[in-house]
């Protein structure tokens, strides 16, 4: 039988990183590692700070890097010997990019493809698709796959006024993805379409978080560096929902042997860098950007415990939990109303308490810190829950076989 010809659409791509854009990235490498016809359809990235590092993976490489000559016409980047369609971007608005090209790129792809696998929340696709549905010949109408990633958290107005399309959009799909079964449960947008949901959680390349010799070095340098302290990390954007307030405000109610290394970057970080200097954190809260590959895989193997402190249901999945989970760490995150919760899984491979509350962040940090035993008994807990339920190569096939049933 012969693969269907895939295109993804997705908000945006690398180099610009977050949780969705990963895991569009990474699904988008291993189909076509498996000899998929596969596309990217996509806008640009704004120009701006708030990329979030990742882990070890394979190299990213752009081709083609031009100016459009017609902004109508389709024209890709080769990244990774994956065609990337870049619509110009006017900015962001509303957390969601603006592109007038959008739509014709959307309807001119749409006739080469077999399936379509929208990932939502992205308004522009969905207003997008809506004309191209019914212009195209119904002879040209491809199968729709969705991927929702999380409802609408904080434009509530767009999310009301744009209602009716969705609802629209979610009724056409023959499949709808989510990656958790508190997402499925807890969400608004999907109450009506439970029998077409399937859940199928995000996965990464585990074998890339091994502890090989030259890491091992690394880490050992990190320790080296920080003076043998007992380490808490976090990796991810420096943005609101991430409730990194909250987790320097716990470093003051702890140990002083205890430190918190922030990787990552965004529109906080310096309101963020002043907080700690306000609090005379200065020497326990150490900053950093610009991580990625065996660099931040060291990072990991190196901290004592991770924390993903979000506050707000934004935060729909972490996959750099299990980042930190396959580098054998046990987790501190927050009971949300998404598959948080469901990654690290509270008394079994990390502790989990109220978002916003740094008070019970402290708490769990420090029956870790006093737990060695504990402690090593979640990490290895951890690491066999990271392969068994979380590699990329068990989330693709399961995703592999949706298509396949669509196709037929």
């Amino acid at each position: 039988m012969s693969r269907p010809r895939v295109l993804l659409v997705t908000k945006l791509y690398h180099p610009w990183i977050g949780g969705v854009e990963r895991h569009v990235q990474d699904l988008a490498e291993n189909l076509k590692e498996k000899g998929y016809d596969v596309k990217v359809l996509c806008c640009e990235e704004p120009r701006q700070k708030g990329s979030e590092v990742r882990g070890q993976g394979s190299e990213n490489k752009e081709k083609n890097s031009f100016t459009h000559p017609s902004p109508l016409t389709p024209h890709p980047l080769i990244i990774s010997n994956i065609p990337v369609y870049k619509a110009p971007s006017l900015g962001i608005c509303w957390s969601m990019p603006v592109s007038l090209t959008f739509p014709f790129w959307l309807s001119k792809l749409a006739r080469e493809a077999d399936i379509i696998h929208f990932h939502l929340p992205f308004p522009l696709a969905v207003l997008s698709y809506w004309p191209t549905y019914y212009l195209l010949p119904t002879t040209y109408h491809p199968r729709l796959i969705l991927t929702w990633h999380s409802d609408v958290v904080r434009q509530k107005i767009a999310d009301a006024l744009l209602r009716p399309w969705t609802r629209w959009f979610l009724k056409k799909a023959g499949t709808i993805l989510v990656s958790s079964k508190n997402l499925l449960e807890s969400s608004r947008a999907l109450k009506s379409w439970k029998s077409k949901c399937r859940v199928i959680p995000m996965g990464i390349r585990v074998e890339n978080f091994i502890l090989t010799p030259p890491v091992k070095r690394a880490s050992e340098r990190i320790l080296e560096e920080n003076e043998y302290k007992f380490l808490l990390l976090f990796v991810g954007r420096l943005i609101p929902y991430k409730g990194l307030e909250h987790l320097i405000k716990a470093i003051t109610l702890l140990p002083a042997q205890i430190k918190l290394i922030v990787i990552g970057d965004g529109a906080m970080q310096e309101s963020l860098k002043g907080q700690a200097a306000g609090l005379g954190l200065t020497k326990r809260v150490l900053f950093l950007n610009g991580l990625s590959g065996a660099d931040l895989v060291a990072y990991y193997h190196a901290c004592d415990l991770f924390v993903l402190s979000s506050v707000t249901n934004n935060e729909a999945f972490g996959l750099v939990q299990i980042e930190a989970m396959a580098s054998g760490k046990p987790v501190i995150n927050t009971w949300l109303a998404t598959g948080v919760p469901e990654v690290s899984l509270d008394g079994e491979t990390g502790l989990t308490v109220r978002p916003a509350d740094p008070s019970a962040l402290a708490q769990a940090v420090e029956k870790l810190f006093k737990n060695e035993e504990l402690r090593k008994r979640l990490g290895q807990n951890a690491l066999k829950r990271a392969h068994r339920y979380f590699s990329l190569k068990e989330t693709v096939s399961q995703i592999e076989a949706a298509y396949n049933r669509l196709a037929q």
